[in-house]
Parts: C-alpha cells; structure tokens; sequence
C-alpha cells in the first residue's frame, strides 16, 4: 500500500517532505510507512525512511508505503 505526495518546492529539504508524506500516510492508513520510492534524480540529503530509487517514480513525488502490505515489485534487468 502506498501514498503519492508530490511537492515541487524548491526551498523545502527531501526529507521535509518525507515527513510530511509519512505523516499524511499515518493519518490515512493507521501505521507507520517502511520505504519511500523517489526518482533517481531527486535529491535526498538524510530520509527518515529507507530510500529506493526508481526510474518509473515522477521528479517531486514521494510514494511513501508499506512493504509488508505491499511488496515493491521487482526490477526486470
């Protein structure tokens, strides 16, 4: 199960971001997020999740989810 948040504020940090996904995750779902997937591109300075990088993620979008409900595809290649 996994949460899109996209913010493409420029002054924020990734992992205000983060935060703020993850806190609208917990709101929603009822539990913590275990992994956040981001586009390869996207800066990220310290997460307060694990990170994947994902060429299919869009820039400024942040799923942020739960692998144990959802397990993360496995990459062909």
């Amino acid at each position: 199960m996994f949460l899109l948040w996209y913010d493409s504020d420029r002054k924020k940090h990734s992992s205000a971001k983060i935060e703020e996904a993850m806190e609208r995750f917990i709101e929603k779902y009822g539990h913590q997020p275990t992994v956040v997937l981001v586009n390869p591109g996207e800066p990220i300075e310290a997460a307060p999740l694990p990170v994947v990088a994902r060429p299919t993620v869009a820039r400024h979008s942040f799923w942020v989810g739960d692998e144990e409900i959802a397990p993360l595809p496995v990459a062909a290649g």
